[in-house]
């Protein structure tokens, strides 16, 4: 996924999480992200894979009605205030190895307190030689 993708999917969920109800109509999130309504769509559907739910009513717009348990910087920020872990959260649906993406960021210089998440993991394992010791898809946290 690109990083505008993810950029524009991330302000969505923020825009989801402020708003009353949950409740956006397609005209608000579209003005707000300087994005089609059509692209509103695509991005709502990329959502959907990603485990919220929503419900969609005519003239009316969306409703947020369920939130997946994710590592995303939208759902999780919130709850960090003056807390340096997580001062940057970068999420994706998957990602080979956040380790290896973590070392990666660091050695190029990404700031302190950086965390690297993502609903699944695809390399070969969870450290050398741990190839099918990996928890399924959403249910592990290491560090």
């Amino acid at each position: 996924m690109d990083k505008i993708a993810m950029s524009t999917r991330e302000k969505m969920v923020e825009l989801f999480m402020g708003a009353p109800e949950g409740l956006i109509s397609g005209e608000q999130l579209s003005s707000a992200l300087g994005v089609s309504r059509t692209a509103i769509w695509k991005h709502i559907k990329l959502l959907e894979e990603d485990g919220f739910e929503f419900a969609a009513t005519p003239r009316v717009g969306y409703r947020l009605t369920h939130v997946p348990d994710e590592l995303m910087a939208s759902l999780v920020a919130p709850h960090l205030r003056d807390c340096t872990l997580g001062s940057q959260i970068l999420w994706a649906p998957e990602r080979p190895s956040t380790n290896d993406t973590a070392t990666e960021l660091a050695k190029s210089g990404a700031p302190h307190g950086l965390v690297v998440t993502a609903a699944r993991q695809t390399g070969a394992g969870v450290g050398k030689g741990a190839s099918g010791n990996r928890p399924p898809a959403g249910c592990g946290f290491l560090f």
